[in-house]
């Protein structure tokens, strides 16, 4: 098992606020991970390269996006306006909806 999906199996989906929500969000998450893809996934070698380069750079950056996803999300977020990029996040995760009393 990975450590993502052991990640995503330990969030608690139970009682209190928002469980519905948390259910979405687990299943979200196992889709955008589950292998099938390899656009979300980064492999501990890669994360570690990233690191040691910002380490040893002597103008390290104050972010690093680190596989494709990372970067076309960046670069989304630079160039989208506000409106825009809000819309595109509503339609890819899911809202919260305050509990029925």
């Amino acid at each position: 098992m990975t450590t993502t999906a052991r990640a995503v199996d330990s969030v608690d989906t139970g009682e209190g606020p928002y469980p519905e929500f948390r259910r979405e969000l687990v299943d979200r998450y196992r889709e955008a991970y589950d292998g099938s893809t390899k656009t979300m996934e980064v492999s501990p070698e890669k994360v570690a390269d990233v690191i040691v380069s910002a380490a040893t750079s002597a103008h390290p950056r104050a972010r690093y996006a680190v596989g494709t996803m990372a970067k076309t999300l960046i670069t989304s977020r630079r160039l989208l306006p506000a409106v825009a990029w809000d819309r595109v996040v509503r339609s890819v995760w899911p809202t919260p909806h305050p509990p029925e009393s």
